[in-house]
């Protein structure tokens, strides 16, 4: 198990996420991911133990969705910055989805990493073709 410290954009909210394979993350490419993050997103999903805001609770909001279940999904953001930290889904009760790159360390050193896909067949048709893609 290892511990990643992560922010959001601002620094007013910190926390901290114990996660036991560094290589669990999950690209998800539903619609409400593509709205907020580009066309997919990485996640991590946690205990809900092994994830804490460690300061600044008091600048979070929660806002929520309706996920394809039907449920809502409440995510949780930076009220100053506005960047999602986390979210909780009634379908995967006792956990914690963590949004990757809050995790920043972890997430720009490449430890951190997707490999598992969730709703592919909802991914943008050319996000396979982004190796090939002209150097700017």
């Amino acid at each position: 198990m290892t511990k990643y410290d992560g922010t959001c954009d601002c620094g007013n909210v910190k926390v901290t996420a114990e996660i036991a394979d560094p290589t669990s993350g999950i690209i998800c490419h539903c619609g409400e991911c593509k709205i907020r993050y580009g066309p997919y997103n990485v996640v991590f999903a946690v205990p809900e133990n092994d994830y804490k805001v460690v300061s600044g609770a008091d600048s979070l909001k929660t806002w929520s969705y309706t996920g394809a279940s039907g449920n809502p999904v409440p995510c949780s953001f930076c009220s100053n910055c506005g960047v999602n930290l986390f979210r909780k889904e009634a379908t995967l009760p006792g956990l914690t989805v963590v949004i990757a790159s809050t995790l920043v360390k972890g997430w720009e050193s490449g430890e951190l990493r997707p490999t598992q896909s969730l709703l592919t067949h909802r991914a943008l048709p050319w996000i396979s073709e982004v190796g090939t893609f002209k150097q700017l």
